[in-house]
């Protein structure tokens, strides 16, 4: 952790009252400490997500460890998260592919106050997992451990497709229906 320093000093006539402390000094820099997983404040549409970090207590809370930046990264599988490397920045610009880690980064608010960050372009009724790191000037800390699995807000059936019509086998008044089922936007379709 950090240290802190105070003095005084003395005289025949006796000891003079400690110094104010020192700014904090860290001695042994490194990059900043593991943060806690990411929680959900709320799936507040179809595509998009709010999430909330805590910031990194390196050097106390009042000094905030010089950092930099926060990168958020989210995938649908919590196992795309497992390469140390993985995000892409404006996934949706690249045409991401679901399959793909999507990275966010901004720059460290004030200390102490760590505003919810959203997430768009997320794909309807699916669920994500997401990490959250700091960066400082020595470097990116680790990223924390995967959130549980947030979802986004379902939404009704797309348009189906014609159904398919053709004469039943069964008697002269049979018909053959085959109907293509739409994509579910996170919920069964019945």
């Amino acid at each position: 952790g950090p240290y802190y320093f105070q003095t005084r000093c003395w005289n025949a006539a006796g000891i003079s009252p400690w110094s104010e402390c020192s700014a904090p000094l860290l001695l042994k820099v490194s990059e900043p400490a593991r943060l806690a997983a990411v929680t959900l404040v709320e799936a507040d549409s179809k595509t998009s997500l709010i999430v909330k970090y805590i910031q990194a207590g390196d050097l106390g809370a009042k000094y905030g460890g010089n950092i930099i930046d926060y990168e958020l990264r989210y995938a649908r599988k919590e196992k795309y998260l497992e390469d140390p490397d993985a995000g892409v920045l404006n996934l949706e610009e690249s045409g991401g592919s679901p399959d793909q880690v999507g990275l966010l980064r901004w720059p460290a608010p004030k200390h102490g106050d760590s505003p919810p960050v959203r997430v768009g372009g997320l794909i309807t009724g699916r669920s994500y997992f997401f990490q959250v790191r700091a960066i400082s000037a020595y470097g990116p800390g680790q990223w924390s451990f995967a959130s549980a699995p947030f979802k986004t807000l379902s939404s009704r059936p797309e348009r189906p497709q014609a159904i398919q019509v053709a004469k039943g086998v069964l008697n002269p008044y049979s018909a053959k229906l085959k109907m293509v089922l739409p994509e579910g936007n996170g919920s069964p379709v019945t």
